[in-house]
Formats: structure tokens, C-alpha cells, sequence
């Protein structure tokens, strides 16, 4: 945990390390802490977490507000923190720390040069000021030495009481500046007590020395704010207002970034990284200049060459196979026979010169990802184009989206419309066949498109030929699925609802007009509650949906008729697939019975998701005790059973002739859960 990282900051200058993380609640652990330091060495009795006040003033003084601000230190320790304020002109400070012995040799240390500067002895879970006594409540590594990991329930309620006692003590408009390192288990903490009171969060990561494996974040949270807002500035990039779980994916990759950045000095069997190059010229842009992907080889004697290569991308290929995906990145290093490849992909919104330009731009970023050890400087940069990277039409961008058209192959006269949504802009939302200028959605192109038609064998009720059946697509406006089943599925035999918050990309995008009869919503909770559908088939790209998703199962559940499935759409997993597991394992809380038809050209991944009545039962091993889960095999389609329910399907909508090798597919889909194996036993009876 990062209470053991940052205590090692010290460690082997002198022994006063806990043995356990409980130490840190303890009062007596930090009494012979700061005797040990001043014990041990003079450079050590003063001591800062995470970095000296010049390392955290940039970050730190726009949250303190005016000089005449009143600011609360809790925690404070032997930081020189205070006194180094006190010098800038912010002279209203009361210091405590619970620790007699700090706040008695700090307060001698001011009482002539700083003489309004106060020192009490209290314990921050304990605070007596009144309500609404301070403008700022400060900590420096307070709420990180008091909230190690796996802490016990009862210090985790100290935690929330302490939290709640800083609002408390904060006046309308005050401010909470915390200084952390963030270790998971705090920043999600922070994210689910704060914008639930009514605050806003602004965190900003310090730029750290140079060798540091860790760097500390400035964590500003304001209270009776307009908005609860959570925005997020990583160095060397603009503020971004984001979600939570963004947040906390993005302040991981940060972490991560830090951690690794010396091992990408070393050449790696098998190590992959990749990270974002901002344009600090570039106002409000929410989306990098560029994305680097370094990739070292596996085979070792390719390694021992020790050799390097950059490799840049052009506009149109962005998004193909062999630049778009970590596989088709693993193919092509095979294929240039390096140690290591750097990928750089040049982004959507940014203009971009020759590639000679963009090889002198970047010169210093590259040399930084080089091992010491290489054998080919300087490095060579190659590119699959001619002199410049090629400029995508741009047809439309806003906030939210940017829809552009694509030449991906000029010999045939091959065009694409690609809908790339900012939030999650390394993969297009949608991709369309362009045919004299106009978007074409109704031909099964891509793989997902074909196991998601394959995939109505699931469908009980797609088998018959009556009226009446009923499907609702969450959130695939995007990807044009609402006018490609409109194709292949044709009224009046399907009464089609599309429900998709973002529906304006869909018109911005120039995609054909739904019919008449179909049914859209901008609220998925609408459709939920007044409706039931045999198929619900839900578009799992959007980070938001994602999240939503979890929260909507039960619902989703209960909105399908017997014998109703709920298809999930992943696509490009390469970068996803923590999210991907994470999804299947909440889906299956809900949904007794999962395939998966997994298209590995783009890694795209379709989930179909049942309930079947009596699949599953418990029994417990007479001998070892242990409680398994028992699934009737015969509830299990075989493969033959699906392609007899899929062509019974395609009888009932004719559309499907013009498709008739999708039952080859049926053959690719597999069992996903339950996973059989130690907790699952199958039984034929």
C-alpha cells in the first residue's frame, strides 16, 4: 500500500517503520516516529511527505484563496509546510497535531519569527472548533497516514466522521486542500463523500523529481458549490471534466505512468506502454496531440539486439487493424524485427505538418523512451505514407463528438465515415461504408454486426413467424444498429425502440432516417418501465454507459419477456479488457447463462446474457464439505441445436438471404458463465 511506499521514502536511514498499518492510528507510533527522526539526523527532523513546499506551491496557492484566508492544518506534524505560508503572507493559520511533543517544539520554532502562527494539541477525529470556523481545512498527508488499506470497519467509520467534520467546520464556499498520493481505495473514498454533499473536486497532479516513483496529487474540494463537478489535471495536460470512474481509471494510468517510467529505460520481454503527448498551445482541447504505444519483443533473441524504431502513423490508418489494436501492433514489431517499436498516433481535432516536422516535434520525446543500451542511434522513423500524414474531412465536431471522412484505400476508391466520440476517442464509436458520398448502414460489415444477427438463435421468440416482437438498442445510435436491424428485421414483425442520450450524433452524422414506427428516447428509464422486449441490445463502449449499465441489470432483467436475451456489445477490447471482465462478472449476478462471440480481427466482443429456470442448483461435497454449484448440461443449446434455431430465424425474416453464412458464426460462440471448473460441475440429468 502507499502508507508502506511513502514511509519508504526513509527507509534505511532509520528504523522507525511500523511493523503493521494499524500503527498509524496509534498516538504512540507518531511520538517515537518524531523522536526517531530527530534522533537519527538533523537533515531528518523536519520532515515532508510527498515533496518540499516548492514542489506543491504551484498547485497548492490557487486553492488557498486570499492572504486573509483562515486555514486549519490538521495533522501537521513537523512539516515545514505552515511556516513556509506564513512567510508567502498567509498568517491566520491554527496547526494540530495530536502529538504534544511536535506541536510544542514546532510552536518554539515560530514564536518570535511568526507570531500569529498557532500550535494546539488535538486530535483530528476530535476537532472542538465551531461550525463553520475556517476558509481552508489543510492536509499534507493527513487523510493518507489515517486511511491506510484494508483498514477495519471501525477505523473506516473514523474516516467518514472525520470527513464529515472538516464540511463541518468549513464556511459556505470554504475549501478542503488535501495533498495525497491517492492510492486507490482514498481517491474513491473522496469520490463518493464529496459531489454527494454538494461539493466540487478539482485534482491536480504535481510534477515530481525526475526518479520519483510516486508523484502527490493537490486535491481541492469546494463546498455549496453551483455544480457537483469533478474535474482532473494531470501534469503536462489541460483540466478535464470527467465522471468518477474516469477519474479514477485516469489517475491510475498517472500512477501507473510514474511507477514504470524508469523500467521503460530497460528493454522488456513483452512490456507494453503507452502514453498521451499534450499540446499545452492547444486551449480547452480535450483530446492529446498525439498517443505513443512503445512495445518491446518477446523472443529474446530479438531483444538482445537492442535495437529501436518509431513508426508514424497517417490519419486515414488510425484506426485500422494493424495501428488500432495491440495485436496488429504485436504483428507489425514482428515484422520490423526491433526490440522495440514506438507506435505514435497523431489524434483527431489537431493539424499536423510533414512528417519530417512531426519526426523533429517529437526527436525528444522518442530519445526519452530509448534505452541507454540501444545499438541503432540514432533511432530511424518510418512511415506507411508518403511526405505528410494525410488530413481526414472533417464533416462536423462539438463537445461532445467529431464525425470525419476517411479515404482508406485511394487505389479502390474506398471511403469511411468514422463517429468518434472525445470521451473515448482511441475508438471510433461508429464506422460507416461511404458509397457516392452517402453512409450506407444496412450491409452486416463488420464482425460484431454478423454475431449480433447470429446471435438471435438465443431468441426463442425470433423463431416464430407472428407479429409482435419487440427489441430495444441502449446507447447504439453511434453505430448505426437501429437502421441496420431496421434492414435485416422489417416492420411489422419487429417493433424496434432506439434509446440513446447522445442520439444527436446519429443526425450529425448524416446516417439514413429511422422509419416512422420506431420508437426513440433519449431516457433509457422510460423505455425500461413501460415496456417488455424479447431482445434488449445494449452498446457497451461509452465509459457513462458502462457505468449505468451496472446499476440498470436488475431492471433490464425484468423488462425482458420469457425466453428474452440481452445482447452486450464490446468492441476493440485491446485496451478494455480489465472493464470487459469486470462487465461480464456484474452481468452474471443477474443473468444465470452467458456466450460470448468474440471476432478477434478487432478484438470486438458480443455477450449474450440469459435467465434460465433451473440451470443452476447448490449441493455440498459429502466429502471435502465444500458447497459447488451443479449446471444440467441439458439446459445447454449445442451448437446443433443453434444453427436449427437459426435457421428457423432466418425463415421468419427473408431479409436474411443476402447473409447466409452468419451460422458460421454460431460455431465461434462459447459458454462465458458459468465458467466450469472447481465451483461449477456439469450433470447430464
Amino acid at each position: 500500500g502507499i502508507n508502506a511506499e511513502y514511509m519508504g521514502y526513509i527507509k534505511g536511514k532509520m528504523n522507525v517503520l511500523p511493523q503493521k498499518t494499524s500503527e498509524f492510528l496509534d498516538k504512540k507510533y507518531w511520538d517515537r516516529f518524531f523522536a526517531g527522526l530527530a534522533k537519527e539526523s538533523d537533515s531528518l527532523a523536519f520532515f515532508e511527505w510527498y515533496g518540499e513546499y516548492a514542489e506543491l506551491r504551484g498547485a497548492l496557492l490557487p486553492s488557498l484563496g486570499e492572504k486573509t484566508s483562515s486555514i486549519l492544518n490538521i495533522g501537521c506534524g513537523k512539516s515545514l509546510l505552515s511556516e513556509a505560508l506564513y512567510d508567502e503572507g498567509y498568517e491566520n493559520i491554527i496547526n494540530v497535531d495530536y502529538s504534544e511533543a511536535v506541536v510544542k517544539e514546532m510552536a518554539a520554532r515560530s514564536i518570535v519569527s511568526r507570531p500569529k502562527m498557532k500550535y494546539l494539541a488535538m486530535d483530528m477525529f476530535e476537532m472542538v472548533f465551531e461550525d463553520g470556523s475556517f476558509d481552508i481545512v489543510l492536509d499534507k498527508g493527513a487523510l493518507d497516514a489515517v486511511f491506510p488499506p484494508k483498514v477495519e470497519e471501525k477505523a473506516e467509520k473514523r474516516v467518514d466522521k472525520l470527513l464529515v467534520d472538516i464540511l463541518r467546520l468549513l464556511k459556505p464556499g470554504g475549501r478542503y486542500v488535501a495533498v495525497s498520493l491517492l492510492q486507490e481505495h482514498i481517491l474513491a473514498k473522496l469520490l463518493a463523500t464529496f459531489p454527494a454533499s454538494g461539493c466540487a473536486l478539482f485534482i491536480e497532479e504535481v510534477k515530481g523529481k525526475a526518479k520519483a516513483k510516486h508523484t502527490p496529487f493537490v486535491v481541492t474540494v469546494t463546498t455549496a458549490a453551483q455544480a457537483s463537478t469533478i474535474d482532473l489535471k494531470l501534469v503536462d495536460s489541460p483540466p478535464q471534466r470527467l465522471s468518477a470512474q474516469e477519474v479514477l481509471a485516469k489517475v491510475k494510468a498517472a500512477q501507473l505512468s510514474t511507477l514504470f517510467g524508469a523500467s521503460l529505460r530497460k528493454f522488456s520481454a513483452g512490456q507494453r506502454f503507452s502514453f498521451e503527448v499534450w499540446d499545452s498551445k492547444a486551449q480547452g482541447n480535450v483530446i492529446p496531440r498525439f498517443t505513443l504505444h512503445i512495445l518491446d519483443a518477446e523472443s529474446p533473441s530479438l531483444l538482445d539486439k537492442k535495437t529501436c524504431a518509431a513508426f508514424i502513423v497517417s490519419r486515414p490508418k488510425r484506426y485500422s487493424y494493424s495501428f488500432g489494436t495491440e495485436k496488429g501492433m504485436t504483428e507489425l514489431l514482428a515484422q520490423t524485427g526491433m526490440s522495440r517499436l514506438i507506435v505514435i498516433l497523431a489524434n483527431p481535432t489537431h493539424r499536423f505538418g510533414t512528417v519530417k516536422e512531426i519526426q523533429a516535434e517529437l526527436g525528444p520525446v522518442v530519445a526519452d523512451l530509448i534505452p541507454k543500451s540501444c545499438s541503432n542511434k540514432p533511432v530511424p522513423f518510418f512511415s506507411e505514407g508518403g511526405e505528410t500524414l494525410g488530413e481526414n474531412e472533417l464533416i462536423f465536431e462539438d463537445a461532445d463528438f467529431i464525425v470525419e471522412d476517411v479515404c482508406l484505400d485511394e487505389e479502390e476508391q474506398e471511403f469511411a465515415r468514422y463517429i468518434i466520440r472525445k470521451e473515448d476517442y482511441s475508438t471510433p464509436a461508429g464506422q460507416f461504408a461511404l458509397r457516392a458520398e452517402v453512409v450506407d448502414t444496412t450491409a452486416p460489415i463488420a464482425d460484431w454486426q454478423k454475431f449480433v444477427l447470429a446471435g438471435l438463435a438465443f431468441c426463442s421468440r425470433f423463431e416464430s413467424k407472428e407479429e409482435g416482437k419487440t427489441a430495444l438498442v441502449w446507447g447504439g445510435g453511434q453505430i448505426g444498429l437501429a437502421p441496420f436491424l431496421e434492414k435485416v428485421l422489417p416492420s411489422p414483425r419487429l417493433a424496434l425502440t432506439v434509446a440513446d442520450g447522445n442520439a444527436k450524433a446519429f443526425t450529425l452524422a448524416q446516417l439514413p432516417a429511422l422509419r416512422a414506427e420506431t420508437r426513440v428516447a433519449t431516457d433509457v428509464a422510460t423505455v425500461l418501465a413501460d415496456a417488455a422486449y424479447d431482445l434488449i441490445i445494449v452498446d457497451v463502449a461509452p465509459p457513462s454507459l458502462r457505468a449505468e449499465l451496472s446499476s440498470r441489470l436488475p431492471t433490464l432483467k425484468r423488462a425482458l419477456r420469457a425466453g428474452g436475451a440481452l445482447f452486450a456489445v464490446f468492441r476493440r477490447l485491446g485496451e478494455r479488457k480489465d472493464d470487459f471482465t469486470s462487465t461480464v462478472d456484474e452481468i452474471a449476478k443477474e443473468f444465470n447463462l452467458i456466450y460470448s462471440g468474440r471476432a478477434d480481427y478487432f478484438e470486438d466482443v458480443v455477450l449474450y446474457c440469459m435467465d434460465v429456470d433451473g440451470l443452476l442448483e447448490k449441493e455440498v461435497n459429502a466429502s471435502t464439505k465444500e458447497e459447488i454449484t451443479i449446471v444440467k448440461e441439458k439446459l445447454l443449446p449445442s451448437k446443433k441445436d443453434l444453427e436449427t434455431r437459426f435457421r428457423r430465424v432466418k425463415e421468419t425474416f427473408a431479409s436474411f438471404d443476402e447473409t447466409s453464412n452468419l451460422h458460421e458464426y454460431l460455431g465461434e460462440v462459447e459458454l462465458a458463465h458459468p465458467r466450469l471448473g472447481k465451483s461449477f460441475q456439469k450433470t447430464n440429468t
